[in-house]
């Protein structure tokens, strides 16, 4: 069997009925053949398709595909490696900022983040004035896990709560009352001082109040000046000259005529004297005292 020809000497080619399948080569032998099969196939007409997933799970972490020259593994999420056996660590890119710390996680990573911050990349800066307790009209400024109150001209504390009281540095000078105000401070100044501080004298004296060469006396800083009038004169400002004929001092129906510090007295012709208090002697006079 297996040969042919009137001597029987030649060799029956027993792949010409072309016996094997998928792209197999088929070698003649005596009275048989073999089959050279393609990769990815088996069996004796290499009819057979070899399954190479057949013992293999990827680990259990990936679908195994067939190919002609053997298997590959694709691999779930978070997983790679030819067999899907390693598990990616997504925190080696460094994906978190503002030093949070980065946890793996399968396919995924979360970042633990600073006080602060949030976001899923800690990447944003919490506001942390939109809930401030800042008062009194101040600032609030945010930093990083926390804010400051910047506060109004005369306030201070952590909020801006308390009022600055001024007075309390003595600014009000030579006897002046200082009054805290908000802010700041104002000095009710003592008479004849002046300025914010009260550091200013005003001498009423120099204006020269005192009339007819009266003398302006200050016997107090914050007093009211005093006026010396000269002889003859009266009134706050020596302005008033004094009617000494208002004492009547002029007797026996005598004229009195006012003067400066003075008077004169314009006496009958029977009288005489300062005041007209002094009677005349006459000769008649005499003679009366004689029939008397």
């Amino acid at each position: 069997m297996g040969f042919t020809g009137e001597n029987c000497d030649v060799n029956v080619d027993d792949c010409n009925t072309k016996p094997c399948h998928n792209n197999a080569s088929c070698v003649d032998g005596v009275n048989s053949f073999t089959c050279a099969c393609a990769k990815g196939f088996t069996g004796t007409f290499c009819e057979t398709k070899i399954d190479f997933c057949k013992e293999q799970n990827c680990s259990g972490k990936g679908s195994c595909l067939n190919s002609p020259s053997g298997f590959s593994c694709d691999c779930q999420p978070g997983y790679f490696g030819e067999l899907c056996d390693k598990e990616i660590n997504e925190c080696d890119s460094n994906p978190c900022e503002g030093d949070a710390t980065c946890t793996d996680l399968l396919n995924g990573f979360s970042c633990n983040c600073k006080v602060g911050l949030t976001g899923r990349f800690c990447e944003s800066n919490i506001d942390e004035c939109e809930s401030n307790s800042c008062i009194n009209n101040a600032t609030c400024v945010d930093h990083i896990g926390s804010y400051s109150c910047l506060c109004a001209p005369g306030y201070n504390g952590t909020y801006c709560e308390n009022d600055i009281d001024e007075c309390l540095l003595s600014p009000c000078k030579n006897g002046g009352t200082c009054n805290n105000t908000v802010p700041g401070y104002s000095c009710q100044c003592p008479k004849n001082y002046y300025g914010r501080h009260c550091e200013l004298f005003s001498d009423p004296c120099v204006l020269k109040p005192c009339q007819n060469q009266s003398t302006c006396s200050l016997p107090s800083k914050t007093g009211d000046r005093v006026c010396l009038c000269a002889a003859g004169f009266t009134g706050d400002s020596c302005n008033v000259e004094i009617d000494e004929c208002a004492s009547n001092p002029c007797t026996t129906n005598a004229r009195c005529i006012d003067k400066v510090n003075g008077y004169d007295c314009k006496c009958v012709a029977t009288h005489t004297g300062t005041n007209c208090d002094i009677r005349k002697f006459h000769a008649a006079d005499l003679y009366s005292a004689l029939d008397f």
